[in-house]
């Protein structure tokens, strides 16, 4: 009787043991996987992310962000591989161009400093109005 009680408190003891170390693997895998997400995009209120690792990804991921703005989508986005410093006043700034090329550079700008920025087009006027927030 008292094997039995022995065993079975060992076979307790190595279960909670294994199942700590399942926990663990989890933490990791779920901590890598949001590394791996470089950047976050809401498009008409529904979030997706994106991994874009060097300038050629980066700049079709504007065009990407663009493209949707000049559907006529609300298109908001920013770099998690930058700190986002949060300050209970937000800073905003502004900028409008019918130049596309002069907006995405002023977008990758602002979102490299940390910005969250938010592109509108006006299809009557050309303009793209772009809002970054920190």
């Amino acid at each position: 009787m008292k094997k039995i009680i022995k065993i079975i408190a060992l076979a307790i003891v190595l279960a909670f043991t294994a199942e700590g170390c399942t926990k663990e693997e989890t933490i990791e895998n779920v901590r890598s996987m949001a590394e791996q997400q470089t950047a976050t995009y809401i498009v008409d209120g529904k979030r997706h992310s994106a991994n874009p690792r060097n300038e050629d990804e980066w700049a079709a991921f504007y065009d990407q962000m663009f493209a949707l703005a000049k559907e006529g989508h609300e298109v908001r986005f920013w770099r998690n591989d930058v700190v986002r410093v949060s300050v209970a006043s937000k800073e905003q700034v502004t900028h409008s161009t019918t130049n596309e090329q002069d907006a995405k550079d002023w977008c990758e700008q602002m979102n490299k400093a940390g910005y969250e920025t938010i592109i509108i087009y006006d299809e009557k006027t050309g303009i793209y109005l772009c809002i970054a927030t920190k």
